[in-house]
Order: structure tokens, then sequence, then C-alpha cells
């Protein structure tokens, strides 16, 4: 939004609030519980909703995000050995789907409960260059705990390793 806007990010959150709102995210929400919903196609049938439901989420990915930015996401999974996949909150759902999805396709994917335990799995993947697709995209975040098992052996043989966290 802060990008279309032509903004800074800080600036859609205090406009947020002054329309009585805590932030970006709950405007989001609440914006989607007060759009129309289109009108269920054919004959009503779950499968027919399930599927309009799936047409609509894809459209709205091809209108928010470039292809260029789906090629290189796929490039990036292609060429992943283990995908750690996180999410908390609201996007705790979104990340276990995401997983899912992945697994599906066949790829080694780990998607943690919890901090702790994703802060232990973030640990024990193996140094790697992070990729990050956007300017906006989050940071690397370096971690005080130490990893465990075999990624402690490599975090001794190279600079401290980033861990990527995005929420």
């Amino acid at each position: 939004m802060a990008e279309l806007a032509n903004t800074a990010p800080s600036s859609v959150v205090r406009a947020c609030q002054r329309l009585g709102f805590r932030g970006y995210q709950e405007i989001k929400i609440e914006a989607a519980r007060e759009a129309p919903r289109p009108p269920a196609p054919g004959d009503g049938s779950a499968l027919a909703v399930a599927l309009s439901g799936a047409q609509e989420a894809l459209r709205g990915v091809g209108a928010t995000v470039g292809g260029e930015q789906i090629q290189h996401a796929a490039e990036v999974l292609a060429s992943a050995g283990r995908v750690l996949v996180l999410g908390e909150g609201l996007s705790g759902a979104v990340a276990l789907d995401a997983a899912y999805r992945l697994r599906a396709l066949g790829m080694a994917v780990d998607v943690p409960p919890d901090p702790s335990t994703a802060q232990l799995a973030a640990g024990c993947l193996p140094p790697a260059r992070p990729v990050w697709p956007s300017a906006t995209a989050a940071p690397p975040v370096r971690s005080s705990t130490p990893p465990a098992g075999p990624a402690r052996r490599a975090a001794r043989s190279s600079p401290s390793p980033a861990t990527p966290v995005h929420r």
C-alpha cells in the first residue's frame, strides 16, 4: 500500500490508526469481511464454490505479484534442498497450507509449531546465502542462540549464518 501511495509504510500505519484501526493488518481483514461476495457459480455445490474461491485467489495473486517475482520464487524453491516455512498468528494457517502444498510437490518441508522450535529448525539448516526477492523483504536476522548439531559444526567453519525470518 505504501509503495502504491508513494509514501513510507509508517504513514500507512498512522493513517489506519487515525481511521480507528490498530494498523494496516486490521484494516485489511475488515475490508475482506466487508467486500461483497460474488454469487456462487453454477449449481452452488461445494465443488463449484471451492473452485470459484480458488480462481478468485489466483486472480488476486496475479493482480498483486509480478510474473518475474513468481519466477524468482519458483527458482529459489526449486534449488532448495529443504524449505522452512514460518508463520505466526494469522499467518500460521497460511504457513501450514503453503507447507502442505510444497510437500505435495515433493519438497522437503518443515513447518515448526512455535517460535522456539522454529529457531532450532533454522539453526539446523545448512549455511547458505539468503535470497531476498525484493528490497522490501525482511533482512537477515542474526540469531543469538548457537545452532545445534550439524549446524553448530558448520557455524564454526563459516561466518555467523543469517537466519531469514519472514512474518
